[in-house]
């Protein structure tokens, strides 16, 4: 099932969410919490849930919250960074020089994209 018509390219979470609302609503509330706790230490509850289902899908990326690690030397990179969850479109990038840090599916899909838009871009590949 495709996107809506209008749905950018990349689909922000938040419109992915509600795109797998739409294509597969909840048909029951299956959950339970098994227990819950006080961290006094971290001043944080757990709780533990338990969920039934049919499937399972662990689709950890892009959807996620991006983490950039800390590079010696980045405080003092004078040009713009930014996690690839939080990347929409190539637009803004049109004639610069861009370096893509990963292959993986976001990296490589990033790179692509940028191409479109005429960057010149760089892959960085450990």
């Amino acid at each position: 099932m495709p996107f809506p018509e209008g749905t950018q390219r990349y689909a922000s979470k938040d419109a992915f969410i509600q795109y797998l609302g739409v294509l597969y609503p909840p048909r029951y509330r299956m959950t339970s919490v098994e227990s819950a706790s006080l961290n006094v230490e971290r001043e944080k509850r757990r709780v533990v849930k338990v969920y039934f289902g049919e499937f399972i899908v662990v689709a950890t990326g892009e959807i996620s919250e991006g983490f950039i690690p800390k590079l010696r030397g980045l405080e003092s990179f004078e040009g713009d960074f930014m996690h690839s969850s939080l990347y929409t479109n190539g637009e803004g990038f049109s004639g610069k020089e861009v370096l893509v840090v990963g292959s993986g599916n976001s990296g490589m899909e990033i790179a692509y994209d940028l191409s479109d838009w005429n960057a010149n871009t760089s892959l960085c590949v450990r």
